[in-house]
């Protein structure tokens, strides 16, 4: 077989003879394949009973079943990828959202991996500044503490810009959590359904309706919103609807943006006192309910009484009416100004947080370090340490523990 070249032809049962399938084969050299080794690929007709006739052919001549994501894996240990690609194949694959699937392709080009290994080469560059000074003082002379300051607070600076998109980068990946909060029958389950666009929650005049948290999702400018309602909060001795208040009050614990609903007919209520203590400090949009019927000035007063200055959003959710703004409003709190440009890296994992955070505490303790005047040898050490957490990030120094849990992660295979 010559490489990239199509092959024609049947593939057949060495025992018996017979014709399992019509397929084309490809052969892949070294080191031209996604894996970066000589690799063979037969394609099939689909069909489950043609492909498991195939794998069982293929596995009885002496193949063995790959691993999850262990093409990848192979990708990544010999070289063609280094870790934040491997992860972006991943994040490519699960992506459920137009914005998802875009920033996963960027991280895919080596974005992130060609701006950390810019870092950790001005790591490397400070400790051997560093080591020649104190070797080889008469050739090279002191270092200079100030402009070695200088650095560190420009490496500090660049750490921290880094950070700063790691909240972004986490809502483009696995989504933005709503949580549509309110007392019962203040329209949290009609504001679902309007958002969405279809019957997903019950509603009814019934106040409780709503026992426990349902989840759905919808997209707004390419960006996975995951919707949550929640059960109202009020007094019951009910057990299940207990339950149900005690997963309401998690939910806003984890919530990007609450929603909290409110009926425009009616006052404050004890419940909604008690919301407001749990909302304190939240992302928060105030929404005015059934303002078809109401237009909630007194309850406004209310809320500015309360000490919630911003402004409500007025809807009738079950008429569709306001949603638009609505919508203007989510993105106003969440998306505007906030989307990073497609040629920026972007922090996509807690991962990739916690050893950027690692990295810029080790260049503050070495900045401190230079402030109260410690040895030069001291300094090495911090550096050292933030290089180490950097070099994670892209794989250049990571356990085999890591490996194993990231490319657990895949589907079969890939």
């Amino acid at each position: 077989m010559q490489p990239r070249q199509v092959y024609y032809g049947y593939l057949k049962d060495p025992a018996s003879g017979r014709c399992v399938d019509e397929v084309i084969s490809f052969y892949f050299a070294a080191p031209h394949s996604y894996t970066g080794e000589d690799v063979v690929e037969i394609q099939t007709h689909g069909g489950i009973i043609v492909v498991q006739r195939a794998l069982q052919l293929l596995l009885r001549s002496g193949a063995v079943m790959a691993a999850a994501g262990e093409f990848t894996k192979r990708a990544f240990l010999s070289g063609r990828l280094d870790l934040t690609q491997a992860e972006a194949v991943r994040d490519l694959i699960q992506a459920d959202g137009i914005a998802g699937a875009a920033q996963a392709m960027e991280q895919l080009s080596g974005l992130l991996g060609r701006r950390i290994s810019q870092l950790t080469r001005k790591f490397l560059q400070m400790i051997a500044t560093i080591e020649v000074s104190i070797d080889f003082p008469d050739d090279y002379g002191a270092l200079d503490r100030r402009e070695f300051d200088q650095s560190l607070t420009q490496l500090a600076k660049e750490l921290q810009h880094l950070l700063v998109t790691a909240d972004q980068g986490r809502i483009v990946r696995q989504g933005l959590k709503l949580v549509i909060v309110g007392r019962p029958n203040v329209g949290k389950s009609s504001l679902l359904n309007s958002l969405l666009g279809e019957d997903r929650a019950i509603v009814t005049a019934i106040a409780g309706t709503t026992r426990d948290v349902l989840e759905e999702r919808f997209s707004l400018d390419g960006i996975v919103m995951r919707l949550v309602d929640t059960a109202g909060l009020h007094e019951s001795a009910d057990e299940i609807e207990q339950l149900g208040m005690a997963r309401t009050r998690s939910s806003i614990e984890t919530a990007d943006l609450v929603l909290w609903v409110l009926d425009a007919k009616e006052s404050l209520q004890e419940e909604d006192r008690e919301l407001a203590l749990l909302l304190q400090n939240k992302p928060l949009l105030l929404v005015l309910n059934k303002t078809d019927v109401a237009d909630g000035m007194d309850l406004q007063k209310e809320l500015l009484q309360r000490g919630f200055k911003q402004k409500p959003i007025s809807i009738a959710a079950t008429l569709g009416e306001g949603l638009e703004g609505l919508q203007d409003a989510i993105r106003q709190q969440v998306l505007t100004g906030k989307i990073i440009a497609g040629n920026e890296p972007i922090l996509t994992s807690l991962r990739h947080k916690d050893a950027v955070e690692q990295a810029l505490r080790q260049v503050e303790a070495c900045k401190q370090a230079v402030a109260v005047g410690l040895p030069e040898d001291c300094y090495v050490i911090n550096l050292r340490s933030a290089y180490e957490a950097l070099a994670t990030i892209s794989g250049e120094l990571v356990s085999e523990d890591i490996i194993e849990t990231i490319f657990s992660q895949f589907c079969v295979g890939k």
